[in-house]
């Protein structure tokens, strides 16, 4: 299984820490707390803006 996060090989399973409710993994505290600043920085900045959104789902 790969981190959600890294994209790295999870080898450790007993750090594994469940992200989702889809059944998404990050390999350890530093993935999920990037994780998390990810996803705050998505609903809070992106979110709510139109260009950016579209400028987000494109890869620009």
């Amino acid at each position: 299984m790969k981190c959600f996060q890294c994209k790295k090989e999870i080898t450790n399973e007993s750090k594994m820490i469940l992200i989702s409710a889809d059944g998404d993994f990050v390999c350890g505290q530093n993935c999920k707390d990037k994780y998390e600043t990810e996803k705050a920085h998505f609903f809070n900045e992106i979110v709510h803006s139109p260009e950016k959104t579209e400028s987000y789902l494109l890869g620009r």
